[in-house]
């Protein structure tokens, strides 16, 4: 004869790290760590044109000079 209710260790297991607070939301966390991987982006994405700037504008000049005009 089976027993009637058979329980589920795994939902069990859930709730009791839930109520542990060992699994916690991580809604904010995780879009700080987007924010900060934005913020990275951006100051490398400024310091790279900040140092190909000259040569571009070099370059710029190089090709006008030939031009004629």
């Amino acid at each position: 004869m089976e027993p009637k209710h058979r329980p589920n260790f795994n939902s069990n297991r859930r709730s009791k790290l839930f109520d542990c607070g060992e699994m916690r939301r991580e809604d904010g966390q995780t879009m700080a760590e987007y924010g900060l991987v934005l913020a990275v982006m951006t100051i490398t994405a400024l310091e790279t044109f900040a140092l190909l700037s000259e040569g571009f504008r070099n370059s710029l000049e190089n090709v006008v000079s030939i031009l004629p005009g």
